[in-house]
């Protein structure tokens, strides 16, 4: 199963863009984090997603010595565990949960073919979007859930697969070009998978236009149809991470950030950025001795239909950033080690998973209040 993936006074050293420095405290953007609920939890979660449409978080947990690690879905206002495929199923290989929490997009494999399926969230009602011996992966919903983004690799054969969620494939076209394929067919490989994988791929909040990741940081922005539209090349990523490191805010402007050297305090400047063309938005310093999980990341970026925000850990907890602005939202208290953040596709609630508990906080309107 792939694993399914973070908010005190906060100074943020902003560029413009004409390159001059500036500084800005506490300044509010319109958003107020407010705690909503605690749930206790045994294992260690790696992978969070929050779907306020059914009520419903769900998190991959790693397993311990003697135990597998595993998934659990639960409905966060009951507290009860949700009837949901990736926790009772051995047959499914990957899968994607839709915004909304109420659709799922999975992979079935029997007798030599895979299937790459769309229905509830218990599997059931499930359409077949393509079939074959194919490897196949789902990689995003729009936010609409009208379709997904999945990928399909063959050989050297690279394809990302646009389904409609109702099920059956509208068309596919190959992520790699005619040189790569001949490059990966004359290379020896003994294990792994070729650097030109697509890691991640995620739509624009219109759904026009589609964002992909390859491992070996190519960027690809393409029309739904499988045009080009632009493409540039980052640092390598790390598989699994690269959702985390760029997304499209809310214009359908591609963001990024990257890291620069850490000072002898140990603080590290954050750079964030805007692709097509690559330029420097602003700066954030990210300081030493948070409190983090051995392994977790400790910067994300999320799309959300309220806006594109960056989450990184301080010491005294966790802030929430407006990737466009750079100007700080809010910044949520932290008790314990954080092994994994999320905020829902909605752009109403972040959740934490800490040591021992998921921290759940509702993203209001200031004139709302934390009511």
């Amino acid at each position: 199963m792939q694993p399914l993936l973070v908010l005190s006074i906060l100074l943020v050293v902003l560029f413009s863009d004409d390159g001059h420095a500036g500084e800005t405290g506490h300044a509010s953007v319109g958003t107020k984090a407010c705690h909503l609920k605690s749930i206790p939890i045994e294992h260690q979660v790696n992978y969070l997603t929050i779907h306020p449409g059914a009520h419903v978080l769900a998190y991959t947990f790693m397993g311990e010595i003697g135990r597998a690690g595993g998934f659990k879905a639960i409905d966060y206002a009951s507290g009860a565990e949700v009837d949901a495929l990736p926790a009772r199923s051995q047959h499914y290989v990957h899968m994607k949960i839709s915004p909304s929490g109420k659709r799922l997009a999975f992979v079935q494999t029997e007798k030599g073919e895979s299937a790459l399926k769309i229905g509830d969230l218990d599997g059931s009602n499930a359409k077949v979007c393509a079939a074959s011996s194919s490897y196949y992966r789902p990689l995003a919903f729009s936010f609409d859930e009208q379709l997904l983004l999945a990928l399909s690799s063959q050989g050297n054969d690279h394809q990302i697969i646009l389904c409609n969620s109702a099920g059956g494939m509208m068309r596919s076209w190959a992520t790699t070009t005619v040189l790569e394929r001949m490059k990966e067919r004359l290379t020896l490989r003994f294990h792994g998978s070729p650097s030109w994988m697509v890691d991640t791929a995620s739509f624009s909040t219109d759904g026009k236009e589609i964002l992909s990741v390859r491992t070996d940081g190519q960027i690809v922005l393409w029309d739904l149809n499988g045009t080009r539209l632009h493409e540039s090349t980052l640092k390598h990523f790390s598989l699994g991470s690269s959702d985390r490191l760029v997304a499209f805010a809310e214009d359908g402007t591609v963001f990024t950030f990257s890291r620069t050297t850490t000072d002898r305090q140990g603080r590290t400047p954050l750079i964030i950025s805007t692709l097509f063309p690559e330029r420097k938005r602003f700066e954030v310093l990210h300081e030493a001795r948070v409190r983090a999980a051995p392994g977790t990341d400790h910067v994300y970026l999320y799309a959300t239909q309220q806006g594109l925000y960056l989450l990184y850990f301080k010491p005294s907890g966790v802030a929430i950033v407006s990737a466009r602005s750079g100007e700080v939202v809010d910044e949520v208290p932290v008790t314990a080690a954080v092994s994994a953040l999320s905020m829902s596709q909605d752009g109403t609630m972040l959740g934490i998973a800490q040591s021992g508990s998921l921290e759940l906080w509702q993203l209001a309107q200031e004139r709302d209040g934390c009511g």
